[in-house]
């Protein structure tokens, strides 16, 4: 087996690294937004490009990992991006009602998960 230097919070991750990163947050991002549009999973169209977006986006993580980032930076990270944005994209595009008190409890959870991100 391969020895792989993991890099820690406190190094820096390169350009390419953090491109990939926000390019699989994004490709991730509107996987999940396909899936209304797939009719839970019966139409072929919506749900191939569904599926073949989450693998994107996975598959770009697990080349981060490859590269050394480790998992306890990238899926805190990844955890709180997702939701807040997947929110948004419900109220705004697919008309979810949205309460003051969703909205604070999901800020809350992706503040938590940041927090237990950062404990060593």
């Amino acid at each position: 087996m391969e020895n792989i230097k993991q890099i820690n919070q406190s190094e820096k991750i390169s350009l390419i690294s953090a491109l990939i990163f926000v390019g699989s947050i994004l490709i991730q991002i509107i996987g999940i937004s396909l899936w209304p549009l797939t009719n839970g999973f019966t139409l072929v169209l919506p749900t191939i490009a569904a599926i073949t977006a989450q693998l994107m986006g996975n598959f770009m993580l697990c080349r981060l990992l490859y590269k050394g980032v480790t998992l306890s930076f990238l899926i805190p990270l990844s955890s709180a991006a997702i939701p807040l944005v997947i929110s948004a994209i419900g109220f705004l595009y697919y008309g979810e009602t949205v309460s003051t008190l969703k909205i604070i409890l999901l800020i809350g959870a992706c503040s938590l998960i940041a927090l237990a991100g950062r404990m060593k």
